[in-house]
């Protein structure tokens, strides 16, 4: 070795001064293995607990996500979105009516309140999904999830309720339910529509009768 070698050139060096330097060696290899083991250990721990939090992330997000779409309200409200003019069941009086999109134009309006039991469940049904959509937000910013686990099926819903993004922000903003509107806000689909849904409120104002519209 280069270090033997060296100091056995070393005139007045006997060989309790060599033992002595290669013990001193030894020591200093030895701590910079435990360090460099230290690290490592310290760095697989590491990984692990990122991949194991990851994964609770993934869990959590799946568990919300098949909460909203098994609930039955807020799967209605997808329904509704995803097939405009198919019948559903009115729970209150068992009523199967069809759902158009001037039906739930009309059920978030405010003023007035709608009080006819369709446009009640379409709000109720809306409201479910809302609720939802403002735990995800919630969630999200909290990190117990990541936005990337819920864009299905969002991707494909969210771009259909954007069809309807004035009364809907309207909506939220009246009932002050500002994390659900904080989340459409900050999507894709929101952020892409001009608020057609202007369009469509002067189609259902075309439609009411004229009682209605005093």
């Amino acid at each position: 070795m280069f270090f033997l070698d060296d100091v056995s050139f070393r005139p007045g060096l006997d060989i309790k001064d060599v033992i002595q330097e290669v013990s001193l060696l030894a020591g200093i290899l030895a701590v910079l293995g435990t360090l460099i083991k230290s690290w490592l250990d310290s760095k697989l721990s590491r990984e692990q607990s990122a991949r194991d939090l990851r994964w609770k992330q993934a869990e959590a997000a799946k568990a919300l996500n098949d909460e909203m779409l098994t609930d039955p309200e807020s799967d209605g409200a997808a329904f509704m979105l995803d097939n405009p003019g198919r019948k559903v069941e009115i729970p209150s009086t068992k009523e199967i009516v069809p759902i158009e999109e001037e039906d739930i134009l009309r059920a978030l309006c405010f003023d007035p309140e709608p009080t006819d039991e369709k446009s009640l469940h379409i709000r109720d049904c809306f409201d479910s999904l809302f609720y939802y959509l403002a735990t995800l937000e919630h969630y999200i910013k909290t990190t117990l999830i990541l936005e990337e686990d819920v864009k299905f099926p969002l991707d494909y819903y969210l771009p259909l309720l954007a069809k309807f993004r004035s009364p809907v922000d309207a909506y939220l903003i009246h009932f002050k339910l500002h994390r659900a509107q904080k989340f459409l806000a900050e999507s894709k689909a929101w952020q892409t529509t001009s608020k057609p849904a202007e369009a469509s409120q002067s189609k259902l104002d075309a439609s009411a009768p004229a009682s209605e519209l005093n």
